[in-house]
């Protein structure tokens, strides 16, 4: 259980926002937190994400090591215009995509 404040502004668009909706106060204050949380959690991943791809694209030795995986993989018959190169299926498989 959790009691809180809020200005009577607030309450007063809480309140009105309960009546449109026909839900409760506590219902929309439930759901506005969970959405925030939510979003919370989500921009922190992303920022994780973010400094971790800046930390690998900073270090010359891993954008050596992706180039050459990069090159390894058109080298390995991936065509840089319609994708990995088409094989016919074999006579026991009947296709790549079974």
């Amino acid at each position: 259980m959790i009691s809180l404040r809020l200005g009577e502004a607030l309450e007063g668009e809480l309140e009105a926002e309960a009546r449109r909706s026909g839900r409760t106060r506590s219902q929309l204050v439930r759901q506005a937190l969970l959405e925030y949380l939510a979003g919370a959690e989500r921009q922190r991943r992303y920022a994780g994400a973010v400094a971790e791809l800046q930390g690998a694209y900073g270090d010359p030795a891993s954008r050596r090591e992706a180039l050459a995986r990069a090159e390894e993989t058109l080298d390995d018959g991936f065509d840089e215009e319609t994708g990995p190169a088409r094989t016919s299926p074999s006579p026991d498989n009947q296709g790549w995509w079974r």
